[in-house]
């Protein structure tokens, strides 16, 4: 017996970067900020992310390396994609001991990034 996958092609390792540690936090929200369709797509990850956690205590795999990543695409614009959407990790029962501290960690990243987005778009009006 034998299980692979066939994923689409999104470019070279330089043009792919890991969501959570691909840049840092405040460069990840420059990045957003000038991209508001990519802004867009992370704010509805983010709350759908947080609200299954919440509700579920279940949350798409973070933490491999680029599980969850934005993609470089021509004229400064980018998409976030899964690239490991088959593994669901549940935070009532983690598989080693800090995979719940480091999932955390990442529920914690996307408010903080969430809440910056959101104060830009107050500051703007």
């Amino acid at each position: 017996n034998a299980l692979f996958t066939i994923q689409e092609y999104y470019g070279t390792a330089n043009e792919i970067h890991d969501l959570f540690r691909g840049y840092p936090k405040e460069e990840l929200i420059s990045i957003l900020r000038a991209d508001p369709a990519l802004a867009e797509t992370f704010q509805t990850f983010a709350t759908l992310t947080l609200e299954r956690a919440e509700r579920d205590g279940v949350v798409v795999d973070t933490l491999g390396d680029r599980n969850v990543v934005i993609v470089d695409r021509p004229e400064d614009r980018h998409e976030i994609h899964i690239l490991d959407p088959h593994a669901m990790k549940d935070l009532r029962q983690p598989k080693y001991p800090d995979q719940a501290d480091r999932i955390q960690a990442d529920l914690d990243f996307l408010r903080t990034v969430s809440a910056a987005l959101n104060e830009g778009e107050t500051t703007k009006e």
